[in-house]
């Protein structure tokens, strides 16, 4: 049971989504020096435990690995599938909820910062996005990938030399990203860096098996892509998928999907310039 003057923080969504609201709230509990902790649902979302990805937090934040069971019953909103009992299950144990589909926005950071100053018991935080303010510097300490996955993306890079572009071409369950940033735009990219760069290589990180076929014939020896698919609902899946993060991070710049939390979670890890492709926009011709 949280403490009586603690944070806890329910993390929603995949992995990029999840690392957002994490930085947020762990900037929220230092300015209202309130002590944390984190809720990371193992579902289908996100098959694969925080400690499975990432080093341990350093001192300060109490994360726990859950089943979506727990979930469901004690931290979601009242719904069909949890008999709406939720909130009477929660009783007694926080006095405030905040969810990122109403208040729980870094607009609101003033009021959110006040609220939970004020707030005389604990608190629970239900969000996959920021929604405070925290600096880059502090997001990349917060997330130190475990060793296995750090080398096999040093592998990589290793193959793409220093100028390298990256290229995350988000497909499958993003609707947004889809229609604003079609693949046909990263292939005009992809044209114009080569006219004006011939010797530069593109990774290629995407979720669709078809776009990479794509880029492989259509620009045999300048693109290189992994072998395995990123797949949230398991655990090889999801080091893959963080693998790919990397990757993207150590490029020289990130040319990304517009609406792609993933995209943005690269750039903050590799302090990598991101361009996110949109439809209403034309593509940039080059450096």
């Amino acid at each position: 049971m949280a403490t009586d003057s603690s944070i806890t923080l329910l993390t929603l969504g995949g992995l990029a989504n999840r690392m957002r609201a994490i930085a947020s709230a762990v900037a929220l509990a230092h300015d209202t020096r309130r002590p944390l902790r984190v809720i990371w649902p193992v579902n289908n979302e996100l098959r694969a435990r925080f400690d499975d990805l990432f080093h341990p937090f350093h001192a300060g934040v109490d994360l726990h690995n859950v089943s979506e069971a727990r979930v469901l019953w004690l931290y979601r909103p009242a719904r069909k599938r949890n008999l709406y009992l939720s909130p009477l299950l929660r009783t007694g144990r926080f006095t405030a909820v905040y969810s990122d589909d109403d208040s729980l926005r870094t607009e609101n950071a003033p009021e959110i910062l006040a609220a939970i100053k004020s707030a005389r018991g604990s608190v629970l935080l239900r969000a996959g996005t920021f929604f405070y303010p925290c600096g880059n510097d502090a997001y990349r300490h917060l997330f130190r990938p475990v060793e296995a996955v750090r080398t096999e993306a040093d592998k990589v890079l290793a193959l793409l030399g220093d100028d390298a572009t990256g290229f995350h071409i988000r497909r499958t369950d993003n609707t947004v990203s889809i229609t604003e940033s079609p693949v046909e735009a990263f292939i005009t990219e992809a044209e114009n860096e080569f006219a004006l760069h011939p010797g530069r290589k593109i990774y290629l990180a995407t979720d669709d098996n078809e776009v990479k076929h794509l880029f492989h014939a259509r620009f045999p020896g300048k693109t290189v892509t992994t072998p395995a698919t990123a797949d949230r609902r398991t655990l090889s899946g999801m080091r893959h998928a963080l693998t790919e993060m990397l990757v993207l991070a150590g490029c020289a710049r990130i040319i990304g999907s517009f609406y792609s939390s993933y995209s943005e979670a690269a750039a903050i890890l590799g302090d990598t310039p991101l361009r996110q492709l949109r439809r209403a926009t034309s593509p940039a011709s080059g450096e």
